[in-house]
């Protein structure tokens, strides 16, 4: 996806503002919930000293006596609990933790809060401590704390519960001197508990407040970046891009470019002194490049003709050779029928050289050929289970010298289309290769496999085997594989290569697979075509 500066540009400052306006918020979001959190923690300090005062004059007074109207029970826990006025109402008596009771139920009814008094040695069991309760006094009478206090999930919502002992002075003693009590000690605590409704309204509401602004101010601050940018770069740049079109189609400069004196008319003015630099360059240039190509067509010309030279060389030299060695070879056959002892043992030594001499002809002419793609093939239908019986015999005397015994394992019939000369020649080189670089009493394998379009052919020793590094270039010309040190040096090293010419002429292919001291096996393929069948040979089910 190709994006244009002004995109990126924009994706750039859009998550930079948007990372920075995150962190902002994440920050201002975190102080405004401790600030009303803080708001919430002094509301009930406040609301803990209005009980206390309001507990304390209470409890100056001795209690207060309210009339006992409908609904309002007596205490049972108070000495003399009511007294009787002149005309006959009954007043009950109402102690400092009564009141307290009543006054937060009054206040939970109203749905601002409630709190009630609680201790850990109870005169009445309502006011038994739940688990935050405990835990509070116990950390109030070991003195670990002043104050305790947390935020609670329950039923109806997230609470905020605080609490603070309850200490002991003169005027409680009228009630809790039979209980052990005296002054300073701790009687309990005053548990409040202020619902966070309204608090967490206020952090969502806040909240929301902060992103709506910074969203605002985050797309103000990026439009109008990118109206910026657009004007004072990204419109230059244009203009740049139209100029080097211009200029590239053949104008000397661009036109119209309004003069912005900042860095960028400095950038277009030494691009411009750049473009003039470079058509004088390329004037040089193409002037240099037309002579040398004009040079290195008429070396070309040179070297195609003493390619052709050297080809029309070897090819005429090996044919003259070849022609006055095979009178030698013909001479020296006439001879050795004619005249026995010694000189028939140097007359053997001549054969067998012209012989060799008449091979390396004939390869370096098929080479030439195969070079100068001028190698004709004769494409009939071939027997190959035949050819490679043949071509078994031929090498027959050489592989019993060394007593290498060779294992054809080739179905008869094999049909195939191929230059039946030319596959002979290449299972005779393999062959020959196979006996001549295999350990003496050792075995060489001819073998066969059918594919649905091709027919691949085996020839595997049990020699030396090839290194890794030498796989590919015995393919090449005038390469020799390693032998064993009891062999002579023979050849020119063209034999593998003339093979692989006439395997890939036939639309095959040729490779090895060798292991140093395991062996090698040399695999040629030969590919399928419809007319691959003998006579009355039915190939349905290809």
């Amino acid at each position: 996806m190709n994006w244009t500066l002004g995109t990126k540009f924009l994706l750039a400052i859009g998550l930079v503002i948007g990372l920075s306006m995150g962190a902002i918020f994440y920050w201002t979001s975190h102080k405004q919930e401790e600030y009303i959190l803080q708001q919430v923690e002094k509301q009930s300090r406040i609301l803990f000293r209005q009980i206390l005062l309001t507990r304390q004059w209470i409890a100056n007074h001795g209690g207060v006596f309210v009339e006992k109207l409908p609904g309002i029970k007596t205490n049972p826990y108070l000495k003399d609990p009511e007294i009787r006025d002149q005309k006959g109402k009954i007043y009950t008596k109402r102690n400092p933790a009564l009141v307290t009771r009543e006054l937060s139920e009054f206040a939970e009814k109203g749905g601002l809060y409630k709190f009630r008094v609680t201790s850990l040695r109870l005169i009445n069991p309502k006011n038994a401590p739940d688990e935050f309760e405990r835990w509070a006094l116990q950390a109030f009478e070991r003195k670990d704390m002043l104050e305790a206090y947390r935020i609670e999930q329950n039923p109806e919502g997230r609470v905020y519960r605080y609490m603070a002992p309850l200490w002991i002075n003169e005027s409680c003693l009228q009630c809790h001197d039979v209980q052990g009590y005296k002054v300073g000690d701790i009687k309990g605590g005053i548990s409040i508990i202020i619902p966070m409704d309204e608090a967490d309204g206020a952090i969502r509401s806040n909240n929301w407040t902060l992103f709506l602004s910074g969203l605002g101010i985050m797309v103000a601050v990026i439009f109008t970046l990118y109206l910026l940018i657009r004007r004072l770069v990204i419109r230059p740049v244009h203009q740049l891009k139209e100029a080097a079109v211009r200029i590239g189609g053949g104008y000397d400069q661009a036109i119209g470019h309004p003069k912005t004196g900042d860095e960028i008319e400095s950038l277009r003015m030494a691009f411009y002194e750049m473009d003039m630099r470079l058509r004088e360059s390329r004037d040089h240039l193409e002037e240099k490049v037309q002579a040398a190509t004009k040079d290195l067509e008429d070396a070309n010309l040179k070297l195609k003709e003493l390619d052709r030279l050297k080809s029309d060389f070897v090819s005429n030299v090996s044919h003259e050779l070849r022609t006055p060695l095979t009178a030698i070879r013909g001479a020296v056959d006439y001879l050795i029928r004619q005249k026995g002892g010694d000189i028939t043992t140097f007359l053997e030594i001549i054969k067998k050289n012209a012989e060799r001499l008449i091979r390396m002809v004939t390869d370096l002419l098929d080479f030439s050929r195969i070079e100068a793609g001028k190698m004709e093939m004769q494409f009939s239908l071939t027997n190959l289970s035949f050819l490679a019986e043949e071509v078994g015999a031929i090498v027959q005397n050489v592989a019993e010298e060394k007593k290498i015994r060779v294992e054809r394992r080739i179905p008869e019939p094999l049909w195939i289309m191929a230059d039946e000369d030319r596959i002979k020649q290449v299972l005779i080189n393999l062959l020959s290769n196979a006996i001549k670089f295999s350990l003496p009493g050792g075995r060489v394998d001819l073998y066969s496999e059918e594919e649905a379009k091709e027919v691949r052919v085996y020839v595997k020793d049990q020699g030396i085997g090839i290194a890794p590094e030498d796989q590919e270039r015995i393919f090449t010309k005038f390469q020799r594989i390693g032998k064993h040190p009891w062999e002579k040096a023979e050849g020119v090293g063209l034999g593998l290569a003339i093979s692989k010419g006439i395997v890939e002429a036939h639309g095959g292919r040729i490779w090895v697979d060798s292991q140093l001291g395991k062996g090698s096996t040399f695999i040629f393929s030969i590919p399928r075509r419809d007319e691959d069948h003998g006579p009355g040979e039915d190939f349905s089910h290809r």
